[in-house]
């Protein structure tokens, strides 16, 4: 099936400069790049809640695969034969999306490269290709390393590193993201967790009041949470010029 609906919950713990969390659910769409339709990669059937290659990639709208295939091209990694993109969908033609993932799979459908593709609100983006080193599968133990080159929230630095972890099964997604500093102390923990559902009329309302809401509470929490550190004298970082090239490599 082209689409799938993941039902997950998102967990943020923040340890430094404040400790500070929060857990809430979104649902994700999960899609078969290979099954969408090439004009633009427009879902249908989805009215409201729809899906457009033009704020991911390249930002074109341009077929996806391609992208992703061209990526691995240039670092020297073996083309995938099945790629799965876990996104957030657009409503009405608008969404924010922090973070999208591209699952990409091998001759024998074994996850071997996790495509993780970062925006900020500043309308920048960045992809982590996150895999073992001698690409093998990946699965829920492995932890695959990834300097931040990235700016993503103006309180903390553009240093320090990533821990990503996932676990791709057949009804059930999970990921895991914790950034340390340069000492390699933790500074912050998220995680998206969720069962996959086929989707039906029940599910795609649920999508889309769940999607208004969640669209609406980020972009609060992220305004909020950044005044409530200013007001504490958090040092607030300017935001650097963004580094070249918009895409790096795990290192282990």
């Amino acid at each position: 099936m082209a689409i799938k609906i993941l039902e997950a919950q998102v967990f943020h713990k923040r340890y430094k400069p404040r400790e500070n969390s929060f857990n809430y659910k979104v649902d994700y769409l999960l899609l078969d790049l290979a099954k969408l339709p090439k004009k633009q990669q427009k879902l249908s059937g989805f009215s409201l809640v729809n899906f457009s290659g033009k704020k991911h990639g390249k930002r074109d709208g341009a077929d996806l695969s391609i992208w992703v295939k061209e990526l691995c091209q240039k670092h020297n990694i073996d083309e995938p034969q099945r790629i799965s993109l876990l996104t957030l969908p657009e409503i009405c033609g608008w969404v924010f999306n922090p973070v999208s993932f591209y699952y990409c799979f091998d001759k024998q459908d074994k996850l071997y490269l996790v495509l993780a593709e970062v925006n900020n609100t500043f309308k920048e983006t960045h992809t982590y290709l996150c895999h073992k080193q001698d690409f093998s599968e990946i699965d829920k133990t492995d932890i695959l390393i990834a300097d931040k080159v990235f700016h993503v929230s103006p309180f903390y630095e553009r240093k320090g590193s990533y821990k990503f972890r996932f676990a791709y099964q057949k009804k059930q997604l999970a990921i895991w993201i914790d950034y340390f500093d340069l000492a390699g102390k933790l500074e912050l923990k998220t995680s998206v967790i969720g069962k996959l559902e086929e989707p039906n009329l029940r599910k795609k309302i649920s999508l889309l009041y769940g999607l208004v809401f969640y669209n609406l509470r980020v972009l609060f929490l992220i305004h909020f949470q950044a005044l409530r550190l200013v007001l504490k004298r958090i040092k607030y970082i300017a935001k650097p010029d963004q580094k070249k090239p918009k895409y790096s490599v795990t290192k282990n």
